[in-house]
């Protein structure tokens, strides 16, 4: 626990605690009450945000300025402060970090990068914060979204060519490519002025849900999952777009780390998923429920509809696969198994795609599934993994067998080290995991320093690039 700040993070799936609002956006944990250190007070009759400690903010008459929410990608990852403050380290080559990569010199390879925390600029009431591959995307507390980085393909809702290019490579490199950016905070128009919820984000993509629960979608839409077909010249849509099919319901969304897909949780329990649908993980068959061929010849359809048979508390969507978090505790899974993101045993890719739950789980409170691997936690508050385990992926040493894209694990198994979670972020091969007391927890592939730290940094020598095969405490956050 940094500086003395007493948290008490207690998790919950809607109920709010006594004496604190849920913080919007957060699925399946919630924000008990702060304590005051008597340290940071100077007696019990004082004003308790008269004398904050170095780097804590007064918010609701309490001094905290803890982690509440980590968001990541395969590039960068973000924390959000309790304070409304987003900081974010990883790769910076497009601004991504809120900076201009010019301010981050350091290199990871061939690309700039700031491998240790920083805040970002111009944000400073955020309630949720979401990452697309190069751009970062968060929600102030009053429903505006703001999103800078990388906006080649719409990546911050607004046509690119309003932007100014961005070196592709690392600086320095002599007659690169540029792709247009924008390294400061700048706010998403929605249609209506409608106010949003919650934002999730694809690879290069995003989607936010508003307070009627609809959901409408920006970015790469090469395979309708901004709900657009036919596909718009360019392949992107720049502007938020609203899915057909979720209409006024909407709970909470989910967007694939691969940005094939996206998935939306109605009340009653329904799963209604579109975009692509390669690997039935949109829950039916492919051609069976009038889907398209999308660029590449992918089927896809981009009217958001029911997963036949599937239904839940929260949702997850990986590459090719979708999961829900059901009502007794279990998890289930369909669509793409070739990393073993299903979980249900087999190592390797089918045609049946059919939801089923995954082994070894029970009592789970929430669940996270990005990439090829899938993170659960339960009511204990420990972390299980499944699926691609190279690179250091689940932070296991649990056996490893063969599979398409490397090594994975088929079942669901338990992460060591922790104990104490309450959020998960999955980056492309790893994680990041928030514990009720504070910390941040990092692990997998570290080729652009995702992890928080310099690569190479006591990592280890993985099969592409350095990585940390079990999860480590991370520095530098307030």
């Amino acid at each position: 626990m940094r500086r003395g700040a007493a948290i008490a993070i207690v998790l919950a799936s809607s109920v709010a605690i006594a004496g604190c609002a849920a913080i919007v956006g957060l699925q399946d944990h919630e924000l008990g009450s702060i304590a005051i250190d008597a340290s940071a007070t100077d007696g019990a009759d004082a004003d308790p945000c008269s004398a904050c400690a170095v780097g804590y903010a007064c918010v609701d008459g309490r001094c905290g300025n803890e982690v509440v929410e980590v968001a990541a990608s395969g590039t960068h990852a973000c924390a959000l402060l309790r304070v409304g403050e987003v900081w974010c380290w990883g790769k910076s080559q497009l601004g991504a970090l809120g900076v201009d990569s010019a301010a981050t010199p350091a290199r990871c390879g061939a690309y700039a990068c700031r491998p240790t925390p920083a805040r970002v600029a111009g944000v400073s009431s955020a309630a949720h914060v979401a990452v697309t591959e190069d751009a970062t995307c968060a929600l102030g507390r009053d429903g505006v979204v703001s999103c800078w980085g990388r906006s080649v393909h719409g990546e911050l809702g607004h046509d690119p060519a309003a932007d100014p290019p961005c070196a592709r490579q690392a600086i320095g490199d002599a007659g690169t490519a540029t792709e247009s950016c924008r390294a400061t905070p700048t706010a998403v128009t929605m249609p209506g002025n409608v106010v949003i919820l919650q934002i999730v984000a694809g690879s290069s993509g995003a989607c936010a849900r508003s307070v009627d629960g609809h959901v409408y979608c920006w970015g790469d839409d090469y395979v309708a999952v901004d709900g657009v077909f036919p596909i718009p010249t360019g392949g992107f849509v720049a502007t938020p777009t609203r899915i057909v099919g979720i209409e006024g319901d909407g709970a909470l969304v989910a967007m694939s780390g691969a940005d094939g897909h996206g998935c939306a949780l109605r009340v009653f329990d329904s799963v209604w998923c579109w975009g692509a649908n390669g690997s039935g993980e949109l829950g039916h068959a492919k051609s069976t429920m009038g889907d398209k061929a999308c660029i590449f010849g992918v089927a896809c359809n981009p009217i958001a509809q029911a997963a036949m048979g599937a239904g839940g508390t929260a949702i997850a969507v990986g590459q090719g696969a979708s999961c829900v978090r059901r009502g007794d505790g279990t998890v289930a899974c369909w669509g793409a198994n070739d990393s073993a993101q299903l979980g249900n045993g087999a190592s390797v890719d089918s045609n049946a795609h059919a939801i089923g739950a995954v082994v070894g789980l029970s009592n789970i409170i929430t669940i996270e599934q990005h990439y090829q691997t899938g993170f659960a936690i339960d009511g204990n508050a420990r972390v299980w993994a499944w699926g691609l385990s190279s690179n250091g992926a689940l932070g296991t040493p649990a056996t490893s067998i063969a599979c398409a894209n490397g090594t994975c694990v088929p079942t669901a198994t338990v992460v060591p080290a922790l104990e104490g979670s309450v959020q998960i972020a999955s980056t492309r091969a790893g994680g990041i995991a928030l514990k009720k007391d504070g910390s941040v927890w990092t692990w997998g592939i570290n080729e652009l320093g995702q992890l928080g730290h310099a690569p190479g940094d006591g990592d280890a020598s993985c099969r592409d690039g350095p990585c940390r095969e079990s999860p480590s405490v991370m520095r530098g956050l307030p």
